[in-house]
């Protein structure tokens, strides 16, 4: 049981210091094969310690720790070329990211996406309302 503990901390210290990480890079890091890995990230996630973005690399997401949001964006090129422009439209309009509100709707996948965008601009989670259909 200390040992599921310890290993827990560990990919805690992991993803805060050299985050935003991919499972594979935390498997390696603590030994263990990415299945194991992805189990560790995604307990984490559930308990709200880290996140896990929306943008991919070779199929597999990316876990940071908060606060780690504008590091997504050495990521972009990972990005699909409507993602891509709709990040760059992102950076060219937003004014006051800090003092703003965002209000998004559509589909689950198309708030969650812009919402990751978002936070990569140093938008915080809680001046985003979403409304999810579809």
């Amino acid at each position: 049981m200390n040992d599921k503990i310890l290993l827990r901390d560990d990919v805690i210290g992991l993803v805060r210091s050299k985050g935003p990480i991919l499972p594979s890079h935390v498997a390696k890091a603590i030994n263990t094969n990415i299945i194991m890995a992805s189990a560790y990230l995604s307990e984490l996630v559930a308990s709200k310690i880290i996140n896990i973005s929306n943008t991919k690399v070779g199929g597999s997401p990316l876990y940071y720790a908060p606060g780690q949001e504008a590091s997504l964006l050495k990521f972009a090129d990972n990005l699909n070329e409507k993602e891509r422009r709709a990040l760059e439209l992102l950076k060219e309009n937003i004014e006051d990211a800090e003092n703003s509100l965002y209000f998004l709707c559509g589909p689950k996948e198309f708030v969650d996406s812009v919402i990751s965008m978002l936070q990569s601009l140093g938008v915080k989670r809680e001046q985003i309302k979403t409304d999810v259909w579809g």
